[in-house]
C-alpha cells in the first residue's frame, strides 16, 4: 500500500511538472505567436526557451514570421533564437515568411542568416479600444463571435478576427492590422 502511494505521489508530481513546463512552452509560442512583447519579454526574463517547439516543430521565430511580426523577429533573434530551426515539415522562419509574402521579415531573417547585426524595429502600437470595439461589432455582424463588445483584444476577439482572415483570403494573423481594418470598413 505505502509503495502505491508512493508511486502514485511520483506520477503526480512529474505530470505537475511536465503540465508547468508545457503550459509555461505554450504561453510563450502563443506570445510571440501574436505579437505579445510584453509577455515575451517577460517570459525571456524568466528563461523562457528560444527553442521550444509546438506539436508541429515550430518555434517561437517561425510563428512570428509567419504571423508577419517584424519587431517580434527581431527581438527572438536579438536573444539568439536560431534563425535556421524547422518544423517537422522542414519549413524554417524564413521560408514561413517567404510563403506568407512578408518581405520586410524576410530581409531581416536573410540578414540574421548572414551573421548581419539585427535592429529591432519599434514594436507596434496597439489599436484603440475604439477601433478593437468597432472591429468587434462588425465581426459580430458578419457572424464572427468576438465576445462581450468590450474594446479590448482578448482571445475570442483574436480567434474571430482570424476566422475572418481567413475567410476572406486577409493573411491569418489574429490581429487588427491595416489589410482588416480596411476589409473590416474601420479607418
Amino acid at each position: 500500500m505505502g509503495r502505491t502511494r508512493m508511486l502514485t505521489g511520483v506520477c503526480v508530481l512529474f505530470l505537475l511538472v511536465t503540465t508547468s513546463t508545457a503550459d509555461r512552452r505554450e504561453d510563450f509560442l502563443r506570445a510571440a505567436e501574436q505579437g505579445d512583447i510584453a509577455t515575451v519579454r517577460a517570459l525571456l526574463t524568466k528563461g523562457a526557451d528560444l527553442q521550444a517547439q509546438d506539436t508541429f516543430g515550430a518555434t517561437a521565430l517561425i510563428r512570428a514570421a509567419e504571423a508577419g511580426d517584424l519587431a517580434m523577429v527581431g527581438i527572438l533573434l536579438e536573444h539568439g533564437a536560431d534563425v535556421q530551426a524547422s518544423d517537422a515539415f522542414g519549413q524554417t522562419a524564413l521560408m514561413a515568411a517567404t510563403t506568407q509574402g512578408h518581405t520586410a521579415v524576410m530581409r531581416v531573417l536573410r540578414a540574421a542568416s548572414a551573421g548581419e547585426p539585427v535592429q529591432t524595429p519599434r514594436p507596434r502600437a496597439v489599436p484603440p479600444q475604439a477601433q478593437i470595439r468597432q472591429a468587434q461589432e462588425r465581426l459580430h455582424a458578419a457572424g464572427f463571435d468576438a465576445g462581450p463588445m468590450d474594446g479590448l483584444l482578448g482571445a475570442r476577439t483574436t480567434e474571430a478576427l482570424r476566422g475572418y482572415q481567413h475567410a476572406h483570403g486577409l493573411p491569418v494573423t489574429g490581429r487588427l492590422d491595416d489589410a482588416t481594418r480596411q476589409a473590416l470598413g474601420i479607418e
